[in-house]
């Protein structure tokens, strides 16, 4: 069974292997999931948006800093831990499809000769070219590295900053994601009804948000966020735009819970 079927019979799948390993064996998956996502559009502008060309063959290309192995990359850092993925291969499709949209803010459509050119252009990222080397596993080992910062180093931050010790089993914590501009958390219900602190870290301003929200402090979690259910949990999908405030997608504020802004 391939992935493709994974997801057409709704099968729970779960990758846990290192980074080079998940690119290996699902990095071509992804790239065919942009043809996938993008074909309708592409029929759409039906032209080259570059030359004009309506003949030649047309091709979705990603805009700078929204490439795909960049897309990957922002999902992966916040799954990765010592080198080591763990995901729930429908979160990542999830995540990733929604990276993507709306498509005219992530896709250009060139034909070869201008997508070529749009790719050697200085300010690509170098994760196109790696394309090309098979080095594709070696690049993203290297972008998690740089862009993430562990929950771990994040909670001793905390510490040494305001003399405050976090559980780590009921703080939950994400790294924002660059592509979309948003921290996506998936805490289990059980947590979310029981109380639970949350850390948000905004790498590009170098800062630490953090958050508690005491037992009962979201009323029915279960009729306000979306959720996900596996075999043995449920949980609950925050998706938090960046923003002056703290406001879920689903429209709940988590900005009365802000506790402290760390800059580090």
């Amino acid at each position: 069974m391939n992935v493709e079927d994974i997801y057409k019979n709704n099968i729970m799948a779960y990758f846990e292997g290192t980074v080079e390993e998940f690119m290996r064996f699902l990095g071509g998956y992804a790239r065919n999931r942009v043809q996938s996502l993008t074909s309708a559009y592409r029929k759409k502008i039906g032209k080259c948006e570059e030359c004009g060309s309506h003949t030649k063959q047309l091709d979705a290309a990603h805009l700078h800093g929204k490439e795909r192995l960049v897309i990957i990359g922002e999902i992966l850092k916040d799954f990765t831990e010592d080198g080591v993925v763990k995901i729930d291969l429908n979160v990542f499709q999830e995540i990733f499809d929604q990276a993507h949209q709306p498509l005219e803010n992530v896709i250009r459509i060139l034909c070869k000769p201008c997508h070529r050119a749009y790719d050697r252009r200085p300010e690509t990222c170098t994760a196109e070219d790696e394309r090309e080397t098979g080095e594709e596993g070696k690049w993203m080992v290297s972008y998690i590295q740089e862009t993430a910062l562990k929950k771990k180093k994040a909670l001793l931050i905390l510490e040494e900053k305001l003399g405050k010790v976090l559980d780590n089993q009921t703080t939950i914590y994400s790294n924002i994601n660059n592509v979309q501009s948003v921290w996506w958390l998936e805490p289990t219900l059980e947590k979310v009804k029981s109380g639970f602190h949350m850390v948000l870290h905004d790498q590009n301003l170098k800062r630490l948000l953090l958050f508690q929200i005491p037992a009962g402090g979201i009323y029915q979690p279960e009729n306000v966020f979306s959720l996900r259910t596996d075999k043995d949990k449920v949980a609950a999908k925050f998706i938090i735009p960046l923003a002056d405030s703290f406001k879920d997608r689903s429209g709940f504020d988590f900005t009365p819970y802000l506790m402290e802004e760390v800059y580090y």
